[in-house]
């Protein structure tokens, strides 16, 4: 337990950080920074963030060992930032926590909860590319409006969220899982369905634009409820 946790290295070959069982580490705010050549291996690592509970790894240039666990709990509600250029595994909002993705990063995360209970939760990201490859769930929102040309938000997995603000015009918004979103802001960007055998529950929102994009004959979208849009239908 500590206030700023920063890990660094300087030089060499070795793993500096990494456990031999789950353990927890309680911060404010966590730095990770390295030379290239040394490893960083965060499986079976817990970080409670609080207060200002922001995350930073995106100045190691080292390895970064590929994560089969690991949690980042997100709990301060004063500013919380998050800085990344590494894949991290599950990444968790407290209740009210409004957390914002720096606009350097890129965002690689398995599963993402937003919120258990309160929908003032909310996860923002810059213009960046987000790639979700497990579930987005939870009670808050995911404001996408700042990603633009060039970069994409792409969700492989189901989407039970409570609301999603989608990317900007010019920017690219896939999802291959089961779609069942309560609220849904379209800033003009296109939603592509390019799952396997997906299910489309609009909850009566309006998607606008939407594209059916299979990667074999067979794949199906199936409708869950009554679809209402002003948008085109592209298959």
């Amino acid at each position: 337990t500590c206030g700023v946790l920063t890990l660094g290295n300087t030089g060499g070959t070795n793993t500096f950080i990494s456990a031999s069982a789950a353990s927890i580490i309680n911060a404010h705010s966590v730095t990770i920074t390295g030379a290239a050549g040394t490893i960083v291996d965060l499986n079976d690592l817990t970080f409670n963030l609080t207060a200002e509970s922001d995350w930073d790894d995106s100045s190691f240039l080292g390895t970064w060992t590929a994560l089969t666990s690991g949690i980042i709990n997100v709990n301060g509600t004063t500013t919380p930032t998050l800085d990344t250029n590494h894949t991290l595994y599950d990444l968790n909002l407290a209740d009210t926590v409004v957390l914002n993705i720096v606009a350097s990063s890129v965002l690689t995360v398995r599963n993402v909860d937003i919120g258990p209970s309160d929908n003032t939760t909310e996860l923002i990201t810059g213009d960046i590319d987000a790639t979700i490859s497990g579930t987005l769930t939870g009670a808050g929102k995911l404001t996408a409006s700042g990603i633009t040309t060039g970069h994409t938000l792409d969700l492989n997995g189901d989407v039970t969220v409570n609301e999603v603000i989608s990317p900007a015009s010019a920017g690219t918004f896939t999802v291959a899982g089961n779609w069942n979103v309560a609220n849904y802001g379209n800033t003009g960007s296109t939603l592509v369905f390019d799952g396997v055998n997906t299910d489309l529950t609009s909850t009566g929102e309006d998607l606008g634009n939407i594209e059916i994009s299979k990667a074999a004959p067979g794949n199906i979208l199936e409708l869950q409820d009554t679809y209402t849009s002003t948008g085109s239908i592209t298959i």
